[in-house]
């Protein structure tokens, strides 16, 4: 526990640690591996990435280290490519001795390095969506965001519940997170007693999704739920969309409130109308509510000390990659140990107690996802968050 409210607030993460350990590891640093798409398709996650993971790194050095110990952040580049990502683990794991990965952010990258993070037994925390990341297949994987599946709860949830929809229709990409979030969104629209009245799909990082919007106007639709893979898929999407002068209300992935304000600045304002997105609700305000409150509105501020680039690294992408290394060094400091059965264990039974900036955390033995469904609200207006970047959620009691 920390005695000032600032120094507990720039250390979101470090939950049940003491301020001072009279702890240290038997080795002269922590070697974190950052495993992300530095270019190619995914280079806008890649930069977010890069920010995030060292201003958390640069922090906790400045505080003393992980248990005395300083860490340091090795960067690979996956080139938005699963093969080159498995041959730049394995430099990571063999030539650069890491302790720990953190990383990828695409379910196909991530897919395809789990096997090797086990093997080689190391902690792995990436950002991947896919239902296939198991704890049976990735025993010491864990997901920062919330998976595909609960993202697609919540958003049928939303729609249904706070925009009154009975005719959803369903607009995905063709990555394994986007269909892992389809079969989630198809099934809790059964348990509601609602049927999708048409499902489209479009080839990832697309540059036209018209004929998937007109095919799905026919079906007369009162809700899109769109499951968004990429900034420029959104762009896309709000650009197609308006071209057609189709209005329907769209319920987005949490990727909305990650990609929106910057496409914003360059799409007129009107793009976004009739726009929402699920979001965590530290991440969001009602009228009235005290600005900059929030421990992730205390986090842009920060954020904006470094003079981060928000059009090339957002602030809400940004967050997670800072808040995967927070994660990674309070179970560390929790457990004294660097082993990834010790670390996993503590993450599935402890980490509920860590302080974060999104909601509670809920991994388990079931569940390597920090995140699911009952963490996320309606956000609307997702283009034009408040000053301290909160978005105004939908319902306010």
């Amino acid at each position: 526990m920390f005695i000032k409210r600032t120094l507990k607030s720039a250390l979101l993460l470090s939950g049940l640690i003491a301020s001072s350990s009279i702890y240290a590891l038997e080795k002269d640093e922590v070697i974190v591996g950052g495993l992300i798409s530095m270019t190619g398709a995914g280079s806008v996650i890649g930069e977010a990435f890069a920010e995030g993971t060292k201003m958390a790194v640069e922090e906790i050095n400045a505080s003393g280290g992980v248990l005395d110990t300083p860490m340091r952040l090795v960067l690979a580049d996956t080139q938005t490519n699963p093969s080159t990502a498995v041959s730049e683990v394995m430099r990571l794991v063999h030539r650069e001795k890491i302790d720990a990965l953190i990383g990828p952010a695409i379910s196909q990258e991530t897919g395809a390095v789990v096997p090797l993070a086990t093997r080689s037994k190391l902690l792995q925390i990436s950002s991947a969506g896919s239902l296939e990341l198991t704890p049976e297949v990735g025993p010491y994987h864990f997901s920062i965001i919330a998976n595909a599946e609960g993202q697609g709860i919540a958003m049928v949830n939303g729609a249904l519940d706070e925009l009154n929809a009975k005719r959803p229709a369903i607009l995905v990409d063709n990555g394994g997170q986007s269909r892992t979030a389809v079969g989630a969104m198809k099934k809790r629209l059964e348990e509601r007693g609602v049927e999708a009245v048409g499902v489209e799909e479009y080839q990832y990082n697309t540059d036209d999704v018209t004929p998937q919007l007109l095919s799905l106007r026919e079906k007369k639709p009162d809700v899109i739920l769109y499951f968004i893979g990429t900034p420029g898929d959104l762009r896309t999407f709000l650009e197609n969309r308006e071209n057609i002068g189709w209005d329907v209300p769209v319920v987005g992935a949490m990727s909305m409130a990650s990609y929106a304000e910057s496409i914003g600045k360059s799409v007129p304002g009107s793009y976004f109308d009739n726009v929402y997105g699920v979001i965590f609700p530290e991440f969001s305000y009602c009228p009235g509510d005290e600005l900059g409150k929030s421990l992730y509105a205390q986090f842009y501020e920060r954020y904006k000390e470094r003079g981060i680039d928000p059009e090339k690294a957002p602030v809400g992408t940004t967050s997670f990659y800072y808040s995967s290394v927070y994660l990674l060094k309070a179970a560390i400091e929790n457990t004294k140990s660097l082993d990834a059965e010790v670390l996993a264990n503590w993450i599935e039974t402890e980490s509920s107690g860590v302080e974060n900036m999104y909601a509670q955390f809920g991994a388990s033995k079931d569940t390597h996802f920090m995140f699911g469904p009952d963490s996320l609200i309606l956000g609307q207006e997702m283009h034009s968050p408040r000053e301290d970047k909160t978005f105004r959620r939908y319902s306010c009691d």
